[in-house]
């Protein structure tokens, strides 16, 4: 049977057949069965505790900054409400007014 100008390669491969006609021939990448992409290993490469470490460092540290910014937003939504509220309720001059403290001595 001739082949087509337009066939890929087969080598080493089979065909699945197919009711609708002949498709692409799909294999798996060479060197192995992963892609490799920057900065991901394969599983021929193992990860040092170094790499690691580094990676939960800075895991811990996106985590924290997540908890601080979520507990500043939070803050700040409790302080408008509690202005929103004294507005709402009909009050004036509802900032916050700052006393310095006496010294009784």
């Amino acid at each position: 049977m001739p082949r087509s100008p337009l066939a890929p390669e087969t080598a080493g491969r089979t065909r699945v057949k197919s009711l609708t006609g002949p498709r692409p021939v799909c294999s798996q990448p060479a060197g192995g069965g992963f892609l490799r992409l920057d900065g991901m290993t394969t599983d021929d490469e193992e990860e040092s505790d170094r790499d690691r470490m580094v990676s939960n460092v800075i895991i811990v540290a996106f985590v924290v900054a997540l908890i601080g910014g979520g507990l500043w937003l939070a803050n700040a939504m409790l302080h408008l409400r509690k202005g929103q509220d004294c507005a709402l309720s009909g009050r004036r001059n509802c900032a916050d007014i700052s006393v310095p403290a006496r010294d009784r001595y």
